[in-house]
């Protein structure tokens, strides 16, 4: 039997029997166990239609309506629903619908994004334990959307590339993005802007950071620095063609994954100690977000700037409190602490003068300024939550003494340093990565030739 409450369907064109609908609200019982489920986004289909009863109206309703609403009507057999089209009639009507449904094989799923359009997402193997519902009830689907950690394995969907003729009309300056829809690009050959090695260097030494998704990361500068740093997990996303085929990550093909998220929603294979996203909010509206929200649903921790100013497709500029409320309706919880500490360090590359070659000494690079002036840092409690990232928050826990300002000095277990008695060490898992100058090294030699524009300091007039 099913009973079903507020059922969202979504109707294909000329083709009744493979309609979509979405339950909004849904008791699902079988002659085994009840299944419930409140949050929007569980998926069926209505496999055949066997009959239409028209109520309170004369007028054939149009079975190409995108959206209707259904409820059940009273059935012992689970088969016979009623929908309610409400509005889209010139008076209250309602049809009472005979159909055989199913829920949909495994946990995969189909789900309608702000285009309106439909894409596809498909399941791990075991990815979720698998309910029997009987031989009327053998497919389960279950969206991605909302508040949760998104299962499976996304499908990755590529921006569509214009024309020729449609890409001479576009004025990019020093952007890139050729071919791709103006909505995309925006990436230069280095911003320092958008590059902190000291914040980097304390996320992965104090807070134990060990993998790591980038989202927005343009051709890979900072990919490539937590990739070169011993990461064990490094994972770019990007929607920008232009910009993924001059990628500079090392194994791109493996690390990068070209996903244009108006298209729909993505997020990695597996979860993160912590989501990268700089540069990157403000370039997509509202109606898209949501599509992002799963990438970050996959992270312990969201490090994410906003811009304070307009640029090439800047059409989310918020200030703080805007972002923080937007974030936290997701389910994301904002650190204060976390995001206090991120700028401060930040801070202290803004005069750097040695990331490239072509850095000149008397200029002003402002590096790390998107960072050290708009990044918020939030805390993810459905994956931070989980055995695999207890490691995170490395500080050591054993007491030290205190230092000259009266401040707690920590120190490892093992360090004979530390007070106390019957001390025992963590596990090898607990203790952060290493970080060495070879390390370095390397990622400089990696960016070293790009070109780098900086402004040059204000001429002092003369007496």
């Amino acid at each position: 039997m099913v009973q079903i409450q507020s059922l969202r369907c979504g109707l294909h064109q000329g083709n009744s029997a493979n309609s979509l609908c979405v339950l909004t609200r849904a008791r699902v019982t079988t002659t085994k166990q009840t299944l419930v489920r409140r949050s929007p986004g569980i998926y069926l289909t209505l496999e055949r239609y066997l009959s239409w009863k028209v109520t309170k109206s004369n007028k054939t309703p149009d079975r190409r309506s995108p959206i209707a609403q259904m409820q059940t009507g009273p059935n012992k057999t689970g088969r016979k629903l009623t929908l309610d089209l409400g509005g889209s009639l010139k008076r209250r009507s309602s049809i009472e619908v005979v159909a055989r449904i199913s829920l949909r094989n495994g946990f995969s799923c189909l789900h309608e994004n702000a285009l309106g359009q439909y894409s596809s997402m498909t399941r791990e193997p075991n990815d979720l334990p698998t309910v029997d519902f009987g031989q009327d009830f053998n497919e389960l689907s279950q969206s991605q959307i909302g508040y949760k950690i998104p299962r499976g394995r996304a499908k990755a969907m590529p921006s569509v590339q214009i024309s020729q003729e449609h890409e001479a009309k576009i004025k990019r300056g020093q952007y890139g993005g050729k071919g791709d829809k103006p909505h995309l690009g925006g990436f230069t050959e280095f911003d320092p802007l958008g590059v902190s090695p000291s914040l980097w260097k304390h996320m992965i030494s104090h807070l134990g950071v060990k993998s790591l998704l980038d989202v927005g990361c343009g051709k890979g500068v900072s990919t490539s620095w937590f990739v070169m740093h011993g990461l064990e997990y490094v994972h770019c996303v990007e929607g920008s063609h232009d910009a993924v085929t001059q990628s500079i990550v090392p194994n791109a093909k493996e690390r990068v994954t070209e996903h244009d998220f108006s298209r729909g929603p993505w997020w990695p294979d597996r979860t993160v100690d912590a989501a990268w996203a700089v540069e990157f909010l403000e370039h997509v509206g509202r109606n898209y977000q949501p599509n992002y929200l799963t990438a970050f649903r996959k992270a312990a921790l969201v490090f994410v700037t906003h811009s304070n100013w307009g640029g090439w497709h800047h059409v989310e500029v918020h200030d703080d409190d805007w972002w923080k409320t937007r974030m936290e309706a997701a389910g994301f919880i904002y650190s204060t602490h976390l995001t206090t500490s991120a700028r401060n360090i930040a801070q202290k590359d803004s005069s750097l003068r040695n990331l490239t070659l072509d850095m000149k000494k008397d200029n002003l690079y402002f590096v790390g300024q998107h960072i050290y002036l708009n990044v918020q840092v939030f805390i993810n409690p459905l994956v931070a939550a989980l055995p695999q990232h207890a490691h995170l928050f490395a500080e050591h826990g054993c007491f030290g003494g205190k230092d000259k300002s009266n401040n707690k000095i920590h120190v490892d277990c093992k360090d004979s340093g530390a007070k106390g008695d019957h001390l025992t060490a963590l596990p090898d898992s607990y203790y952060p990565i290493q970080l060495t100058e070879e390390m370095d090294k390397e990622w400089f030699d990696l960016i070293k030739n790009f070109k780098t524009s900086g402004r040059p300091p204000k001429l002092q007039k003369k007496g």
